[in-house]
């Protein structure tokens, strides 16, 4: 179910698994939570620092969403030769998602409207399991699917 009429989640149903969308969903609820200023906005990179918006304290005890309280400030990092941008949270690098960092950074002040396939890790998508594998002796071998992962780990090697 699409949570926010953004065309970044609507692109983003259609590629990754259910599990990972969902997930993905989370991020980038979240990344409306937050605020950012930029630092350093130069010909060779863009440093940004986001943190979730802070609650009224009264509003935020009341409905005991300690959650909600402000994050550690993060620092987005756009290494504008490259085309790259990362988090100093490393939850991209952890999970293979795009953080709620990344995502309000690339929504909000790159006015990003899909996501670019540098984020999308082919192992999260719909089509990861159709992946044709070589063996040694460059004989095509289609993923394992049904079979058992070590008989087909075992034809791999």
């Amino acid at each position: 179910m699409l949570r926010i009429p953004f065309a970044l989640e609507n692109q983003m149903v259609d590629v990754y698994t259910c599990a990972i969308f969902e997930n993905f969903q989370v991020e980038l609820w979240e990344s409306m939570k937050c605020g950012g200023i930029v630092k350093v906005d130069d010909e060779i990179q863009t440093i940004y620092e986001v943190q979730r918006h802070v609650l009224d304290m009264e509003e935020a005890s009341r409905s005991k969403m300690q959650k909600e309280l402000p994050d550690r400030l993060r620092v987005i990092v756009e290494d504008k030769k490259s085309d790259i941008v990362s988090c100093s949270c490393k939850n991209f690098e952890w999970e293979g998602i795009p953080c709620r960092h990344m995502l309000h950074y690339l929504i909000f002040r790159k006015q990003y409207t899909k996501l670019s396939s540098k984020y999308i890790l082919k192992r999260w998508t719909k089509g990861a399991k159709s992946v044709k594998l070589m063996k040694g002796s460059g004989v095509n071998m289609e993923d394992g699917g049904d079979r058992g992962l070590l008989v087909w780990r075992n034809e791999l090697y």
